[in-house]
């Protein structure tokens, strides 16, 4: 057998939960796996706010997110520094955010009734019209 018939695919493109399910659907001969940078990207915001919020600088080695999911298709439910939990407070400061914002991803009671978070990455899911509609005002990008 060649041996490029035996490579893995890793996809690292976006949406990866949306490119990683159809590769699995359509070409489920190709052996695949989807690959995402949310959870550190998330985690690094989340030790940015509370820092703001504390005035108190924050080792992210100290910093644990706790998350539900894969890739793309997670939900971010709990926050600890130094085993101490921080996640009302970074959820009640989303809700807050959320309840002033124009056109906020989430509502507040979508986040207020999971006390989740969810990975911005869902609205591809939650608002499928939506995004398709605001993709297609998009110019190309190529």
């Amino acid at each position: 057998m060649e041996s490029w018939l035996r490579a893995l695919l890793v996809n690292f493109t976006n949406p990866a939960g949306l490119v990683t399910e159809a590769l699995a659907r359509h070409a489920p001969n190709v052996p695949s796996v989807g690959v995402c940078n949310v959870g550190i990207t998330a985690k690094m915001h989340m030790i940015k706010a509370l820092e703001e919020m504390t005035g108190t600088e924050i080792d992210p080695a100290t910093a644990q997110l706790n998350t539900l999911g894969l890739n793309h298709l997670t939900w971010h439910r709990g926050f600890t520094v130094d085993g101490e939990e921080m996640w009302p407070l970074l959820l009640n400061a989303t809700l807050r955010e959320l309840s002033a914002g124009h056109d906020p991803e989430w509502t507040p009671e979508l986040v207020n009734s999971l006390q989740y978070i969810p990975n911005y990455y869902l609205e591809y899911f939650y608002y499928t019209d939506k995004m398709i509609e605001a993709q297609k005002q998009w110019p190309p990008s190529r």
